[in-house]
């Protein structure tokens, strides 16, 4: 029969909470603790005795969730926590989609519609640039020659940035 709860005691407030239950933070995407419903606030910051007997206590389906956002070697996913684009849940329930289908992160966040393609998010962007940095350095060298011959010049710039954004895109989807 499988848990229905966790009874945990909030380290901050001492409220005692359903931790199964609870929201994951998204603190730290690697390594996420739950939300008091009363403080609102994380265990990230708890004692380390504190973490240890929560996790010693806690249900295997806490525990299968939390190994599932420790495996996770996709970027990604904790780039987006971090921005605040993406909550740990929908990662969560992301990767275990990722088990079963063995799709790529992206395509998953993009199918959910919980990433847009055209998404231009400085996030993704970074992303973006970092794979395919030399076809940047060579638009931005095209755009500061002096020998540019003005707007045409630059609306050609301009286009090649879209078709690279485009196909780096896709690969990191």
């Amino acid at each position: 029969m499988p848990v229905e709860s966790y009874l945990a005691i909030c380290w901050n407030c001492l409220g005692e909470f359903d931790a199964l239950n609870a929201v994951w933070c998204s603190d730290d995407p690697k390594n996420p603790t739950k939300l008091c419903p009363f403080c609102f606030r994380c265990f990230c910051e708890a004692t380390e005795k504190y973490k240890q007997e929560f996790w010693r206590r806690a249900p295997s389906k806490l525990l299968e969730d939390l190994q599932t956002l420790n495996k996770s070697k996709d970027r990604l996913g904790d780039v987006l926590i971090r921005m605040k684009k993406l909550t740990t849940p929908q990662l969560l329930e992301v990767l275990e989609v990722q088990k079963v289908s063995g799709k790529r992160l992206g395509e998953i966040l993009v199918e959910k519609k919980l990433v847009k393609v055209e998404d231009p998010d400085p996030v993704l962007r970074q992303g973006r640039q970092q794979l395919i940095t030399p076809a940047r350095v060579l638009v931005a060298h095209h755009r500061s020659d002096p020998a540019d011959d003005g707007p045409k010049s630059f609306g050609r710039c301009q286009a090649i940035d879209a078709a690279l954004d485009h196909v780096a895109l896709d690969l990191l989807l």
